[in-house]
């Protein structure tokens, strides 16, 4: 009765024992051992999800992988760098913030926000304004390039 845990669920207390998932992940660990060495955990997962078909869940791949690699994460990419999809092109993005109350005439007004961020940096510009009508859609473009000091390509 005292070894009753270690019994039902040995793989829970030795994990190179392991389960059903596991077993399948060790007939694959070489592919695995090979994709990892220049992909993320998640990319090698969805991988082989797809061409080998199997069954483990993501999170059992992980400790598996884990559990398997010692060294982990120093080893094996935890992440990728975020790299720009549109190159030469500016995101904009434009939303309603909320209501603001009015400096001049002291009512509440509808605020919007003009706002871009750099794919590559990260850096942020915003803008509010009360009306975005067409002529403050120009001007929060205009004041968005003088204040990167450019336009991007297209």
């Amino acid at each position: 009765m005292e070894d009753f845990p270690g019994k039902v669920a040995p793989e829970a207390f030795n994990p190179i024992l392991g389960t059903e998932m596991t077993t399948e992940l060790r007939s694959y660990h070489e592919t695995i051992k090979r994709a990892l060495q220049h992909t993320t955990v998640m990319t090698t997962w969805l991988r082989m999800k797809e061409k080998p078909g199997i069954k483990a869940s993501y999170s059992s791949f992980y400790r598996y992988i884990r559990n398997i690699f010692r060294s982990f994460p120093s080893s094996i990419p935890s992440r990728t760098p975020r790299r720009s999809t549109a190159r030469g092109r500016i995101p904009i993005g434009l939303w309603i913030s909320g209501l603001w109350t009015d400096p001049i005439s002291a009512k509440n007004r509808r605020v919007w926000v003009f706002a871009n961020i750099l794919s590559c940096s990260r850096h942020l510009f915003a803008r509010t304004v009360f009306n975005m009508d067409q002529m403050s859609w120009i001007e929060s473009h205009i004041a968005n390039f003088e204040f990167w000091q450019g336009t991007p390509r297209e």
